[in-house]
């Protein structure tokens, strides 16, 4: 399973003043809006309530999930803090996070964002390669020495440590460099396609 679970299944999105007062009693009570995934992709902004595991994915030095690269590149996301079981009625049997969303400006265009997540797993599917050797499947020797001289991107670490914006980097120069009709496809983009 690609999406961790926690992130995709249901999201708590809470107003700037829903979340002041959230900070001042350091209590949630209640879910101030319920939404779907897919929904996170339209909003500019806001905070949502997360199981902690997984929020913790989010920022993890090595990320195998093309899904955690792609909130990265469009969004500036910041683990604000751990919320306690206690701080729900009924209390959960696990920890909760509040993670603050943020839509940002970039290279790539927000329309391509289901394209870039085809990118992203296409060359995720084993995280443990080599960039250099997970790039191959794409880009030509030449394209890929261009890349890492134009980027700074090294070629020998693993793939699956790349930042976001290394990843955003590639992509454009995918699309400058590699015919359309070589582009990555997948089913993947369900999730983030939908209005």
């Amino acid at each position: 399973m690609l999406v961790p679970p926690g992130i995709h299944e249901r999201l708590c999105l809470f107003s700037n003043q829903q979340l002041q007062r959230v900070e001042n009693t350091g209590s949630v009570d209640q879910c101030a809006i319920n939404i779907k995934s897919q929904r996170l992709f339209h909003i500019q902004g806001g905070s949502i309530i997360l199981q902690l595991e997984p929020a913790r994915k989010l920022f993890a030095k090595e990320i195998h999930n093309p899904y955690a690269i792609v909130y990265h590149t469009f969004f500036n996301l910041e683990l604000l803090y751990e919320i306690n079981p206690g701080s729900f009625l009924p209390p959960p049997t696990v920890q909760s996070a509040m993670l603050k969303i943020e839509r940002k400006a970039g290279m790539v265009a927000f329309p391509q964002r289901v394209k870039y997540l085809h990118f992203v797993s296409f060359l995720l599917q084993k995280p443990d390669l080599p960039v250099r050797t997970a790039f191959k499947q794409l880009f030509r020797k030449s394209q890929l020495k261009e890349i890492s001289e134009k980027h700074g991107i090294p070629m020998e670490p693993k793939v699956g440590c790349l930042s976001a914006s290394q990843w955003e980097a590639c992509f454009i120069e995918m699309l400058k460099m590699v015919p359309e009709k070589f582009h990555p496809v997948s089913s993947v983009g369900s999730i983030i396609d939908s209005p």
